[in-house]
């Protein structure tokens, strides 16, 4: 989403959060919402899943997008 061809069209609305909270993963415009919704069942679909591990990695998935937006830095680069 942080390409140039996809930062204006869809992405732009998420980063108007100026102070990061978990909340502001949940931010975003319609389009990019429709895109990232509609990755997940086209994956489940592609690939066989178990439903138990759909839901764990779903979980992941929410929590590892509210961590990130914290505004603290728990995956160090260094």
């Amino acid at each position: 989403m942080h390409h140039k061809c996809f930062f204006r069209w869809m992405h732009h609305v998420h980063h108007q959060s100026r102070n990061p909270t978990p909340w502001a993963s949940f931010s975003f415009a319609p389009w990019e919402a429709a895109v990232q919704s509609g990755m997940f069942p086209l994956t489940a679909i592609l690939y066989p899943i178990q439903p138990l591990a759909f839901g764990v990695f779903m979980r992941w998935q929410i929590l590892n997008k509210g961590l990130g937006h914290t505004g603290c830095e728990f995956y160090s680069k260094q």
